[in-house]
């Protein structure tokens, strides 16, 4: 026994409280390892020799920093201030807890029978260390990119036919669907710092069962991670594949860098001054990138060419919204043009890179072009993107666009070409909501298939010319349900287990009777479940992509966002004794549901115009009604009943302000500055309505905040020295319960998935 934890190693199983905590075998081993040998160094060779009868080929430092972590995850432990395991860097670790000789448990025959099947292993795909895995390390240089801090974990010691579509001006009837809320929302993300240090550098990956027509062999799938910052965004590689373009967010300043791939040299070549880079593409001789710049929240912005060795980036043209696609003859690019920032109409243009000459080929409107992306054909002669979830290829002389047949997508993030075949690459999600993988489509019919399987989400791809290799930007996330005190100095204690299943990222609430509902991923999928206060938890609705719960004063009704087939998010209620669904809303774009206090209306946030406003509709049904005539966004009620809290835009030019705005609606009663670092659009009421606390990542690391209504200086309350929080609520305790983990965007290279 040491601190809240009891571990039984007769049956190998971890208890804290009486609560079954699900750990693999092996992890289970390790832990006994360290108990049984607590104040003593165990050596790297011990652990390996616990983890693995013979590692053969495995690497053998990742995989037990992979398994580290996993135990410190699982204890609420920070390696940075440890409680339970200390790293002793270049030796091994040693368990620092008292630990106390107890009785054995209850016998299993009295404990729940569905505990004593519920060995679930959620080690990362390519990471379960009862499987090979061969990992290739950077070149030393390489990791000579800062690293500020570490945060959430230790830092290592050592596709098909082609049919006709509609025209453009008919898109808005038949093609379905709008940008996804859940990536715009992040207008207000720009402070995110840093993020989790990755480990692994190159995985073999051993997928599971498949849902598509094919995919890649995964025993010769290599990937290669290239930062380890964990703040990239946009990447491209040159078509030579000697170089590899990214931009950086560091503490909400974003910069343009070039890795140089043989030597592992990185280096700055510009800064951005506070603008952001939705995107940049290389020229394809590989001389100059070309990147597009432009003002947080603004719908457009500026092309810039930059060289690639270095030197002062020079304005070619204005009016890009989103990335550019340079043509493969080198001359022109195009891109999308968009004349508002989510709603507006998406014009597709076609440029001359030196100026001569610029056109719209044709325009859509709302909603238009999934995250202003598209790619040209190998040939050059056609245009590919993204009409939400349908693939589109438009010749960019003349004549009708066609749509790319191979329908079950659920969403799709983004499309390259690949190499001289004329194969498309694209990222994005299937038949389900689940992590956004990268497929192979090829572009005059065959099957489609995945060339990655694996539990990170891939933000983009771009290849070599040849085909060989892949850029991508990949997304990991670990995080857990925790709670923790206001104003106490110790870690949170974990409710979940968690790690890979994102459990809480999008959403949480908590009932009157204390068990909290909060989004999880399960079996790849999204899924929204319930954890109770015994610790036990169960799914309540799976593959909907349900977020941002709410629950009624009485607990009797859940209400979410839901992602529709057809595109739109709409309000959904869902009662909890009968467990029917109904929907409330049915807008383009409702979200950030609140009840009311008296629970009679739902208060949200939906897009009219190109801007969010305020509304609220009865619980029981009913026509919305309109509570603010400006930009208002995320609202939440107070607990008394009174107020609502929201972000406020007045001006599309001004900073986004912290409005306190009456529940009958109208002007704001109060306006508050938001801080720079304020890293999220969450917002919660204290219990006593006096305060509105927010999460905050100053210094690198989350922490909620709380502003009260007199406008006095923002309070500090919680003092947590690393991790991110990606979620909040209070408890009917007035505790925190926090969506709690590390989250790492970094650019890989892949080889060998053909």
């Amino acid at each position: 026994m040491f601190g809240p934890f009891v571990l039984d190693s007769t049956r190998l199983e971890l208890r804290r409280r009486g609560t079954r905590l699900r750990l693999p075998v092996s992890r289970l081993r390790l832990l006994e390892l360290f108990v049984s040998r607590a104040g003593e160094l165990v050596t790297r060779d011990e652990i390996a020799a616990c983890l693995w009868k013979q590692p053969g080929s495995i690497d053998v430092v990742s995989g037990i920093n992979t398994a580290v972590n996993q135990l410190r995850v699982t204890l609420g432990d920070d390696s940075a201030e440890p409680r339970y395991i200390e790293t002793v860097i270049g030796a091994g670790y040693r368990f620092i807890a008292e630990v106390n000789q107890e009785a054995s448990p209850e016998p299993a025959a009295l404990r729940n029978p569905q505990e004593q099947n519920s060995q679930a292993d959620i080690s990362p795909v390519g990471t379960q260390l009862e499987s090979p895995v061969r990992l290739t390390p950077p070149e030393p240089s390489s990791l000579a990119a800062p690293v500020a801090s570490v945060r959430g974990a230790s830092v290592p010691d050592t596709p098909v036919p082609v049919a006709s579509i509609p025209p453009a001006a008919e898109q808005s009837q038949n093609l379905p669907a709008i940008r996804p809320l859940w990536r715009a929302r992040r207008w207000l993300l720009s402070a995110v710092a840093l993020f989790i240090l990755m480990a692994s550098l190159v995985v073999r990956f051993e997928f599971g069962g498949s849902h598509f027509a094919g995919q890649v062999r995964s025993q010769d799938l290599e990937l290669t991670r290239l930062t380890i910052t964990g703040d990239v965004g946009a990447a491209a590689i040159s078509s030579d594949g000697r170089y590899v373009a990214y931009v950086r967010n560091i503490a909400g300043q974003q910069s343009i860098w070039l890795h140089q791939l043989a030597s592992g040299r990185q280096q700055q070549l510009t800064s951005l001054d506070g603008d952001d880079c939705p995107g940049l593409d290389f020229s394809p001789d590989g001389r100059f990138i070309y990147f597009a710049r432009q003002k947080p929240l603004s719908a457009a912005g500026d092309l810039y060419q930059l060289p690639s060795g270095g030197g002062e980036p020079v304005r070619l043209l204005t009016g890009i919204s989103g990335e550019p696609a340079v043509a493969p003859d080198g001359r022109h690019v195009a891109f999308i043009q968009s004349s508002l920032r989510t709603h507006g109409t998406d014009s597709v243009v076609i440029a001359s890179l030196d100026g001569t000459s610029s056109r719209v080929v044709t325009s859509y409107p709302p909603p238009g072009i999934r995250f202003n992306r598209l790619t040209w054909t190998a040939d050059g002669k056609a245009l590919v993107y993204p009409l939400q979830r349908t693939l589109v290829m438009l010749p960019v002389n003349g004549g009708p666009a066609q749509a790319l047949a191979g329908d079950g997508w659920f969403a799709i993030d983004g499309v390259r070409r690949l190499g001289p075949g004329g194969d498309l690459l694209v990222v994005g999600k299937r038949d389900k909501p689940t992590y956004a993988q990268i497929y192979l489509v090829p572009i005059h019919g065959g099957p489609i298939r995945a060339i990655t399987h694996d539990f990170s989400d891939y933000l983009a791809v771009r290849p070599t010319a040849d085909g060989k290799e892949l850029l991508a930007v990949q997304r990991v996330l670990l995080n857990t349900l925790q709670t923790i005190a206001p104003d106490s100095d110790s870690e949170p204690t974990p409710l979940s287990v968690g790690g890979l299943t994102r459990d809480g990222e999008e959403g949480l609430a908590i009932a009157p009777n204390g068990n909290i509902v909060y989004t999880s991923y399960s079996d790849r999928r999204v899924s929204l479940a319930v954890l109770d206060k015994n610790g036990n938890s169960h799914a309540i609705r799976e593959s909907e992509e349900f977020i941002g719960p709410s629950i009624s004063p009485d607990g009797n009704l859940i209400v979410a966002a839901q992602w529709l087939a057809n595109g739109h998010a709409n309000l959904f209620l869902i009662d909890t004794k009968s467990g029917r669904e109904t929907r409330l809303s049915d807008g383009q774009q409702d979200y950030s549901p609140s009840f009311t206090a008296d629970g009679q209306w739902v208060v949200y946030a939906s897009i009219l115009d190109d801007r969010p406003v305020l509304m609220k509709i009865p619980v029981k049904g009913g026509t919305p009604v309109p509570l603010t005539d400006y930009s208002a966004d995320f609202p939440v009620v107070s607990p008394d009943g009174r107020w609502i809290a929201c972000f406020s835009l007045p001006k599309p030019e001004d900073r986004p302000m912290l409005a306190i705005v009456p529940v009958s609606g109208g002007a704001p009663v109060k306006t508050l500055e938001i801080p720079s670092t304020l890293s999220s659009p969450v917002l919660a009421w204290t219990p006593d309505s006096k305060s509105v606390a927010f999460i905050d990542d100053r210094n690198q690391t989350s922490n909620i905040w709380k502003q009260s209504m007199d406008g006095d200086k923002p309070i500090q309350m919680t003092h947590l020295k690393s991790g991110k929080i990606f979620y909040f609520q209070w408890s009917r305790r007035k505790d925190l319960v926090l969506s709690r983990g590390s989250e790492a965007t970094d650019a890989i290279l892949i080889k060998q998935f053909r």
